[in-house]
């Protein structure tokens, strides 16, 4: 993130290829504008007067829509100057206007367009360059016109190029303004994103268990009971497995807790992966895992419980020297009119049934 607004590149935050786009619509505008600028002028002042329409109306429109069609094969063709180009056909386009209409002192005013123009590409040195170019499309003009006399000359060349060099400033102060505005916006957008990701972070941490990457017990109950009360709502089955780890106390007592992580690391991710992503595998505490199995029938939750329980029976333990551990595992659904307390206190019980059959097994109502 820029450190300041001077180090903000606000070219870079604009749609170049859009602007530029409108420009050249604008230009196609200026185009029909003109030259019903010119045909107004002909009805009222030079009725009758083909020369007029020839080197008034026709020439320079025909000019122009050239200018504007070469413009147009150019900006395609160096893509990565178009902003350069389009100051430069715009100061061409109001030199041939200029041209044309020399007795239009107002239009001779027009160069401060291209001035407005480089604008648009939010770079000081694109302004810079569309003064030194107007002036020098200026003098030319003058000089290569042969109803200028040397007086009118001197005299508007030096009322115009004032007149440019305090458009210079203008747009020079309405480039560091919008600098000014565009640094603002920008780093208010930075810090929002910024605090966005670290809200996310912190919400992960509220829901997530850090060492298996399950959903903890705090998101267990928020799950469960957002679940029931779309049951109640609109009726689905849930099947609520509960899973400890046989013998673990045994496991952090003879290697240690650090080994108890990793084991506990690994039964997390075995349960994560042979899940669907209809599933909610939780941890819901120590060595005790939950699940909530949504929208599918009791035997499909049954098989499920019972393929980790075989995974994880037949996973052999480098850290355990090579011995496998086993889980037992408590199941339960949910029936119309049962509360989140049954249906915990059933399964917990179907739990300790498993346990006290003799573990590394899965126990569930009539069965």
């Amino acid at each position: 993130m820029p450190t300041d607004q001077t180090s903000l590149d606000v070219s870079t935050l604009i749609n170049k290829n859009e602007w530029t786009k409108k420009i050249l619509d604008y230009g196609w505008i200026g185009l029909g504008l003109s030259f019903l600028g010119a045909c107004i002028s002909y009805f009222l002042y030079h009725r009758g007067n083909i020369h007029y329409i020839q080197y008034h109306i026709l020439f320079p429109t025909f000019l122009l829509a050239i200018l504007i069609l070469i413009t147009e094969v150019l900006l395609k063709t160096f893509d990565p100057f178009q902003d350069k180009i389009i100051i430069i056909t715009s100061c061409i386009f109001i030199s041939i206007l200029s041209y044309f209409h020399m007795e239009s002192h107002i239009l001779k005013s027009a160069y401060i367009l291209s001035m407005l123009i480089s604008v648009f590409y939010f770079q000081l040195k694109n302004v810079i360059f569309a003064l030194l170019l107007n002036i020098f499309f200026i003098v030319i003009t003058f000089l290569i016109h042969p109803s200028t006399s040397q007086t009118d000359f001197t005299q508007d060349l030096i009322v115009i190029i004032l007149l440019l060099v305090m458009s210079f400033f203008i747009c020079k102060g309405i480039l560091e303004k919008e600098q000014t505005i565009l640094y603002h916006t920008y780093k208010n957008i930075k810090s929002r994103q910024e605090l966005l990701i670290q809200n996310i972070f912190l919400e992960k941490d509220l829901k997530i268990d850090r060492l298996t990457g399950l959903y903890n017990h705090r998101s267990f109950h928020e799950y469960l009971d957002i679940l029931l009360e779309q049951a109640d709502q609109h009726p689905f089955s849930i099947h609520l497995a509960i899973l400890d780890i046989d013998n673990f106390k045994k496991i952090n007592d003879e290697y240690g807790h650090r080994i108890g992580d990793i084991i506990l690391e690994r039964i997390g991710k075995i349960i994560k992966d042979n899940l669907s992503p209809n599933d909610f595998p939780f941890r819901y505490g120590g060595e005790e895992f939950a699940i909530l199995f949504t929208d599918v029938n009791t035997a499909f939750a049954y098989m499920m419980v019972e393929k980790i329980r075989s995974i994880i029976s037949n996973t052999c333990h480098k850290e355990l020297n090579g011995q496998s551990i086993t889980i037992s595992i408590g199941l339960e659904y949910f029936q119309s009119g049962m509360d989140k307390k049954t249906l915990f206190e059933n399964a917990d019980a179907y739990l300790y049934l498993a346990k006290k059959r003799g573990k590394n097994r899965t126990v569930m109502n009539n069965l």
